[in-house]
C-alpha cells in the first residue's frame, strides 16, 4: 500500500488550520450564528499563520461580522 506523505512544514500547517477556521466561520455565518462565526475568525487570526492573504481574509470576515452585529465605533 502506498503511503501519502504528510510532511507539512509548520507554516503550511498553520495556513491550513487558519483556512479551516475561515471555512467553519463561513458555515456558521450561513446558519446565522454570527457569534460562532466571529469566534472562528478570531481563532484563525490568533494563529498568526504568516500568510498575508489568509490573514487579510480573516480580518475582513471578522470586521463584516462586527458590522452586522452593530459592534463598531
Amino acid at each position: 500500500m502506498l503511503k501519502r506523505s504528510t510532511n507539512y512544514s509548520p507554516i503550511r500547517v498553520l495556513i491550513l488550520t487558519a483556512a479551516k477556521h475561515r471555512i467553519q466561520g463561513v458555515q456558521e455565518e450561513k446558519k446565522n450564528n454570527l457569534r460562532n462565526a466571529l469566534s472562528c475568525y478570531t481563532e484563525g487570526i490568533a494563529l498568526n499563520c504568516k500568510n498575508d492573504d489568509m490573514n487579510a481574509k480573516l480580518y475582513l470576515l471578522r470586521a463584516n461580522i462586527h458590522q452586522c452585529l452593530g459592534e463598531f465605533t
